[in-house]
């Protein structure tokens, strides 16, 4: 069930996620010719692209291999540990969004 709570997610974030970064490289290139701006622009660019992949790739391939959460939002079992199911994932994302949304 968690594997397919990440497919799914990675399926739907993936996309928005990957072209905020591309298009903040592709902005940060043009930059690039500006001798004043040029340290800037090379920063940018690495550390959208180094932060993309953990947030793409490695977050979701750390999850899928431990497959509990333990204690946090989504409390914990007497053993302090817990399995955690799509319907699950997909509650505590909800309740997340509903509470950003109430307090902006």
């Amino acid at each position: 069930m968690l594997r397919q709570a990440l497919l799914e997610a990675g399926a739907i974030r993936f996309k928005p996620i990957f072209l905020t970064a591309a298009t903040a490289m592709i902005g940060a290139a043009f930059i690039r010719a500006d001798p004043i701006f040029q340290g800037l622009a090379i920063s940018l660019v690495f550390g959208l692209a180094s932060s993309t992949a953990p947030t793409v790739l490695a977050i979701p391939a750390f999850m899928s291999g431990r497959g509990v959460i333990t204690g946090g939002c989504l409390g914990a079992t007497s053993s302090g540990r817990r399995r955690v199911t799509a319907g699950m994932l997909r509650l505590q994302i909800g309740r997340m969004l509903r509470a950003r949304g109430s307090h902006t």
